[in-house]
């Protein structure tokens, strides 16, 4: 018996007598005996696809082909076939072609710009910008990092429309070719809130009758609440009726009642919030409130002699006296708290 050794793996033969008629054989094999593909080696390799070395024939088990470089390029072949159960195929069959693997690297795009300002909240929303990319380049509007949708160029100029925004959502836009060339998010823009709140509780109370005018605790200036979102007040405040129009503007939620109030007069007045996007789309309340006939006294301030210092009473308004007791006298006590 003897062992031949071929890519690394042995491979067993046994001897034979040289006589091929079956009765006559010592019995001592038969070298074309069909033996177990699982012991054969590796087939040749495949011819690689490009290059010098095209043809060649690589032995074994090669790697994929694959572009080695400028000076050898495309000279590593696919892997060899597995080896045959047939004695006459013991060299495997043929490899996968070699090939080449080529990346690219593009140039980014240059970054849109989003020129609509403002955008406000709410449905079918247009945005636009300018792109100095040829016609056909894609534009990805983003959401908060999200895609919102896409548009393409159209003489350096691109439009998308329909979009349903929230306020406070910030906006981005990508230019890209292909998967692999695009461009630098472009500037953010933020979308503002359009109104739909109005304005609410005022000072003076609605239907108040007993408003001062003058004197002790007299008001001298309207007040509400802040509107989420408003950055003016457009205020209308008349005698009798609203006015038609705008009194004043303000851009905080109080406004200086100008000319100062009067004695035993009706007033009315309305605030509608406002900002970039415009006036809000709620229909604002009318207020109204009457002022006293004669101006509010202040409340005198006791004098101590013990040192305390005393809360006291701001404001007292004198309308009268009762007397519904038999015994009213008694030993009175100063008024600090």
């Amino acid at each position: 018996m003897f062992y031949v050794v071929r890519y690394g793996v042995c491979f067993f033969f046994q001897a034979e007598d040289g006589i091929r008629v079956a009765q006559e054989s010592r019995g001592l094999g038969d070298v074309y005996k069909r033996q177990g593909g699982t012991n054969n080696g590796g087939g040749s390799g495949g011819n690689s696809a490009t290059g010098a070395a095209g043809n060649i024939i690589w032995q074994g088990a090669g790697g994929a082909g694959v572009n080695s470089g400028v000076s050898n390029p495309g000279v590593v072949p696919g892997g060899g076939g597995g080896g045959s159960d047939d004695v006459a195929s013991r060299a495997g069959g043929a490899g996968a072609a070699g090939f080449i693997v080529v990346t690219y690297s593009f140039p980014k795009l240059s970054s849109p710009t989003i020129t609509t300002n403002p955008i406000c909240s709410g449905n079918s929303i247009t945005v636009s910008g300018t792109s100095s990319e040829p016609n056909g380049t894609t534009i990805t509007l983003y959401g908060n990092g999200l895609p919102l949708g896409t548009t393409t160029v159209t003489g350096g100029n691109w439009t998308m429309t329909g979009l349903n925004i929230a306020g406070g959502v910030v906006l981005t836009a990508k230019a890209s070719s292909t998967a692999c060339n695009y461009s630098n998010p472009s500037a953010a823009v933020v979308v503002t809130y359009s109104l739909t709140s109005i304005a609410t509780n005022p000072a003076p109370n609605n239907n108040s009758f007993d408003v001062c005018y003058a004197g002790g605790a007299a008001f001298t200036n309207l007040l509400w609440d802040v509107v989420p979102g408003a950055t003016q007040y457009d205020v209308y405040f008349g005698i009798g009726a609203v006015p038609g129009a705008i009194t004043a503007t303000v851009a905080t939620n109080t406004w200086l009642i100008t000319p100062a109030l009067v004695a035993n007069t009706t007033y009315f007045w309305k605030v509608v919030p406002k900002n970039i996007c415009g006036l809000t789309t709620g229909t604002a309340q009318i207020w109204t409130f009457t002022t006293v006939a004669a101006p509010c006294l202040n409340y005198c301030i006791p004098t101590h002699t013990t040192g305390v210092v005393a809360n006291t009473i701001s404001l007292v308004e004198f309308v009268g006296t009762q007397n519904d007791v038999t015994n009213n006298s008694g030993t009175g006590f100063p008024d600090a708290i």
